[in-house]
């Protein structure tokens, strides 16, 4: 007789995936346990141990959205349709609010192979995206995942993706009968293998055992001290980058001539820009006061700064409800008289909680900052 093979349940499979979560929790916990050669946890390794489970969730969660989107562009070009195309657009959506959201750690396993990039392409002052796409879109070599990923990273991730599902010029249901949904399949099929691999990485046992003890470069400095210096460092160049590149680029801050353009804008063609700042803020926020676990603001209450910590809270919230205040799109909100006072609001917000986190917060938890390119912008 034959033996039989009995499918595992899906109850059987997810018992098996939190157990491997769950293992690789304990390990994070243990290897900062170890590192401090004691029991008892630091402020620092709690803040450390809680920002790696949200780093390890929230490259998951990218990776499951650019999973669906994939898929969802090869149903879409099975027979496009109108209704296809919209569903489409909410699917690019969801999937750029997960990259959003991680879009601030531009470190560790992202940092290789230009995966950033790879992800998005921004900025684009010269409209590079739209010539590359093209001369791809004219060209006659059969287009393929296997064939982009040679390609530039311009036209391979999000950022190329919302040219052919937005742009009026490209996003029209006739326009995807041929090539430009064989472009569309494989972009969404890259992003989506990047997603896939960064979510495994931090499944890695070997990198989680890096990631947590890191060498010390300065004596005195613990681990955790070095890594949360890192991730703080990280947090505060997206923080600068919002408000110079994302709001204040378009704004006309950082251009000779001080005129607004749209155009300079984070993903200007959907009208995505502001949904971005909000899910860049949203990130911080689960920096700060996570939903579950442990973040910067217990740990300043623990380091003996109650009132830093409420200060923090403060200015994080001044700067959400600031960007609250700007109608969208910002293409448009850049030159509309109305609404300068709203935008100079947010712009001088966001620069208040930078400003923060770099002559307070740093300084009180002893965590040394490194440069960055957006600093004193």
């Amino acid at each position: 007789m034959k033996p039989r093979f009995v499918r595992k349940s899906r109850y059987e499979k997810k018992n098996r995936y939190v157990r491997k979560k769950m293992q690789l929790l304990l390990l994070i916990v243990a290897l900062l346990s170890l590192a401090a050669c004691n029991d008892d946890m630091t402020p620092g390794q709690r803040w450390l141990a809680t920002t790696t489970e949200q780093i390890r969730q929230g490259y998951q969660q990218l990776s499951a959205q650019t999973r669906a989107q994939q898929q969802m562009a090869d149903a879409f070009c099975q027979q496009p349709d109108a209704q296809g195309l919209q569903t489409m657009q909410a699917a690019w959506r969801e999937s750029m609010a997960s990259w959003q959201h991680m879009q601030w750690l531009r470190m560790g396993p992202i940092a290789q192979d230009n995966d950033d990039w790879k992800l998005q392409f921004w900025p684009d002052k010269k409209n590079i995206l739209q010539r590359k796409m093209q001369d791809i879109l004219e060209g006659s070599e059969p287009v393929s995942a296997d064939s982009l990923v040679h390609a530039s990273v311009v036209v391979q991730g999000f950022s190329a993706q919302e040219l052919l599902l937005f742009d009026p010029q490209f996003a029209t249901v006739e326009k995807f009968a041929g090539r430009q949904c064989d472009l569309l399949r494989a972009s969404t099929t890259l992003t989506a293998r990047v997603g896939q691999k960064l979510a495994d990485a931090w499944q890695d046992e070997t990198w989680l055992k890096r990631w947590v003890a890191p060498t010390a470069t300065q004596a005195g400095l613990t681990p955790a001290h070095v890594r949360n210096g890192e991730i703080l460092d990280a947090l505060l160049a997206q923080i600068e980058r919002i408000k110079n590149d994302k709001l204040g680029e378009p704004m006309g801050l950082k251009t000779r001539d001080k005129k607004p353009n749209g155009y300079f804008a984070e993903s200007w063609r959907s009208e995505n820009s502001l949904a971005n700042l909000q899910n860049n803020l949203l990130a911080v926020q689960q920096l700060i006061r996570p939903a579950q676990g442990y973040g910067l603001f217990q740990y300043l209450k623990d380091s003996q700064q109650q009132a830093l910590a409420d200060e923090m809270v403060i200015k994080l919230d001044n700067a959400q409800q600031a960007l609250q205040q700007i109608h969208p799109p910002l293409t448009s909100a850049v030159t509309d008289a109305a609404q300068q006072p709203a935008l100079q609001n947010a712009h001088r917000a966001l620069g208040e909680l930078a400003t923060f986190c770099k002559q307070k917060l740093a300084p009180a938890l002893g965590l040394t900052l490194g440069f960055n390119s957006n600093d004193g912008d």
